[in-house]
């Protein structure tokens, strides 16, 4: 199983053209070449970036578009094209929108995972896909973890990219990302109090995520039930689901009140997935850090 990039000559009035092309099982396919329609958007591909690929044999890129904006693209079957993140598209989990993509990587089973900056100032995020190809922010700026019993108010999010390369077979060059679906990342920020107030001293720490997990329809918070936490979080973020997935799941766990409130909804809840710190440290996301 291999992937390249080539560049074709001649095929636009004399132009260059760039195409990603993957062998799978003797046979080579082309998976899209520049100039061709951009899905997920009314553009069309500029510029193709380095592709990855998974065992499977489908590829992961970024690309620019005719219309300047850039983006990460996903074979969710061979030569069939779904856009992951487009730069102004509204982010997951978040009230941001996508401005850069950097530090893509995907492994051997095809999870996908980058680093995006987002639309605020000086805000990065890190996202993944589950189990089931769905894109889920991971950790961001602006999040509140606890490290060896410090709470730390994350300033930035490093995580090395580039998993399975353009000259290899999907195992590739190691990244922050493992084939458990794991991923690991440099998070830095200041210490604050337990009522969050800053007490000027910073923390750096290497942290280690479980995979994120699949959620069930109409569970928007991924805590087991669809509930009216989760009509409060489809408010905030309606990139978490259909509101009919929600009503037709509706009814188990705590039933949805009016008393439900903003400063409810902010109080701390663990993530279903496990936050693992290596060094045995614990990370966990306060809520009301992820809704600002």
């Amino acid at each position: 199983m291999t992937i390249d990039k080539l560049t074709l000559t001649g095929l636009i009035a004399g132009n260059l053209r760039v195409g990603i092309w993957v062998e799978r099982d003797g046979v080579v396919e082309k998976v899209v070449y520049e100039s061709e329609a951009a899905p997920g958007s009314s553009s069309t591909f500029q510029s193709l970036g380095e592709p990855l690929i998974d065992a499977a044999g489908l590829s992961v890129f970024t690309a620019t578009l005719a219309d300047g904006k850039d983006g990460v693209w996903r074979e969710t079957a061979p030569g069939v094209l779904t856009a992951l993140a487009l730069q102004g598209e509204p982010a997951p989990d978040t009230s941001l929108n996508y401005l850069n993509i950097l530090d893509l990587a995907i492994n051997r089973p095809g999870h996908v995972a980058f680093i995006a900056q987002l639309s605020e100032s000086s805000s990065r995020a890190l996202f993944s896909t589950d189990s089931s190809g769905v894109l889920q922010r991971v950790v961001g700026s602006g999040d509140v973890v606890v490290i060896d019993g410090d709470l730390m108010r994350v300033d930035s999010v490093l995580f090395q990219g580039l998993t399975g390369s353009i000259s290899g077979t999907g195992g590739g060059v190691g990244s922050g990302l493992n084939d458990q679906g794991q991923l690991a990342a440099i998070l830095q920020g200041e210490i604050v109090d337990s009522e969050l107030v800053p007490t000027g001293d910073f923390l750096g720490a290497l942290v280690v995520f479980d995979a994120p997990v699949a959620c069930g329809l109409g569970d928007f918070d991924c805590d087991g039930d669809v509930d009216g936490r989760d009509f409060l979080k489809w408010q905030r973020d309606t990139n978490v689901g259909e509101l009919g997935d929600w009503q037709a799941k509706y009814g188990t766990g705590i039933p949805f009140t009016a008393a439900a409130t903003d400063a409810e909804a902010a109080s701390p809840v663990p993530e279903p997935s496990g936050l693992t710190l290596i060094f045995s440290l614990v990370a966990l996301r306060l809520l009301r850090a992820r809704l600002k």
